[in-house]
């Protein structure tokens, strides 16, 4: 294994440690300008997430403004069938989504996005729905994407 996604700097020197030619990706929605910085310069990582306006310019302003940069937009979804939702806890919302994407858009050389139905989903029309509502997010941003990452 060379690619992990990880959720802070601990995490991120632990990978390095054991992996030095390891892929690594920021996914943890919430993160500080310095722990940022230190993914890009230090770790050289060049894929993390976000799910509001103001993750997305802190990510902008700890990488100086970078153009190599794949960005993914975490979306909030609901947790229908899990065994443990987690609802409420990260995401953009349905409305926010299509602005978000378009204002990542031409920012950036890669861009996703993300949702997560909730550990241990069980119910297959769940996925359904959320990779409809996706669809349909996507649609109305009018964007091209070139990622779906699908948590759970």
């Amino acid at each position: 294994m060379r690619h992990f996604d990880v959720a802070s700097t601990r995490e991120m020197e632990a990978v390095a440690a054991y992996c030095p030619d390891a892929v690594m990706s920021f996914m943890h929605p919430v993160k500080s300008r310095p722990a940022i910085e230190r993914a890009y310069k230090e770790f050289g990582i060049r894929t993390f997430a976000y799910d509001c306006e103001a993750e997305l310019e802190k990510i902008f302003t700890a990488t100086g403004n970078a153009k190599d940069l794949t960005l993914i937009l975490r979306v909030a979804v609901s947790n229908q069938g899990a065994e443990m939702p987690i609802d409420g806890k990260f995401g953009a919302t349905a409305f926010e989504t299509p602005t978000l994407l378009r204002d990542a858009r031409s920012r950036v050389e890669r861009l996703g996005v993300s949702f997560h139905p909730g550990s241990q989903c069980m119910d297959p029309f769940a996925w359904s729905a959320h990779c409809e509502l996706l669809s349909r997010l996507i649609t109305e941003a009018d964007v091209d994407i070139d990622i779906v990452d699908v948590g759970g």
